[in-house]
């Protein structure tokens, strides 16, 4: 898919949504300054400042009101290259530590602080107190899930033994643990299978993971469209 026909193809879900009353704003090559998702969602929502990956808040505007659509907010868009989404979700003995923590984590994974390559992170809260550190991963084949994940291990290590130390060493628990680390939709190689798959080309590997997920999509949609139409 060249970058003008991805862009095209954006355009035209993003106005199809626009037509049954959803609020979208447009990123990457959908939108004429080829403005990043992350700048998007930071300059004309209120996704970072009030909990957007919590699922009972509401969705706003920046003007801080609600949208005022059913559907809420959208934004729609193409990279200029393919991303990979990975989230952890941190649980501390407070929101104010579990916040902290995950400041921390995120400072400590992202490229622009000397971390991971191609690894854009931020904090946001979630439900429960919680917060995530959710992560853009745009080289995946350097800047892996894998990779990632033991960056966090090392991390954790040295966080709570910071803590641990401020604290006398009364502490015999770690004081943040990670609740959940999870991939969220397909990665890169999933991608490469589906069109191996589809153009008979050998694949590397077995299909057998590839195959479940796919079914399990399927059900998903099923399961919505019997439910929302």
């Amino acid at each position: 898919v060249q970058r003008e026909e991805a862009s095209n193809v954006s355009k035209a879900i993003g106005s199809s949504m626009a037509d049954l009353g959803c609020v979208v704003y447009s990123y990457g090559s959908a939108c004429k300054e080829n403005t990043p998702l992350a700048i998007v969602r930071r300059e004309k929502t209120r996704f970072f400042r009030s909990g957007g990956l919590d699922k009972d808040s509401p969705p706003v505007e920046s003007s801080g009101t609600s949208s005022g659509s059913p559907y809420g907010i959208a934004c729609v868009g193409s990279p200029d290259n393919f991303t990979e989404n990975f989230n952890i979700r941190l649980i501390a003995g407070s929101e104010q530590e579990t916040k902290l923590a995950a400041i921390s984590l995120a400072r400590r994974i992202r490229e622009r602080d000397g971390g991971i390559v191609g690894v854009e992170a931020l904090s946001l809260p979630y439900s429960g107190g919680t917060f995530e550190v959710a992560c853009n991963l745009l080289q995946p084949r350097e800047g892996s899930r894998d990779s990632i994940r033991k960056e966090i291990e090392s991390w954790l290590y040295s966080y709570n033994k910071v803590i641990k130390a401020h604290h006398d060493h009364a502490l015999k628990s770690p004081i943040v643990s990670i609740d959940d680390a999870y991939g969220v939709g397909t990665t890169q190689l999933q991608c490469l299978e589906v069109l191996q798959k589809y153009f008979q080309i050998e694949p590397s590997n077995s299909f057998g993971a590839l195959y479940s997920h796919d079914k399990k999509i399927l059900e998903q949609f099923d399961e919505y469209f019997s439910e929302n139409v």
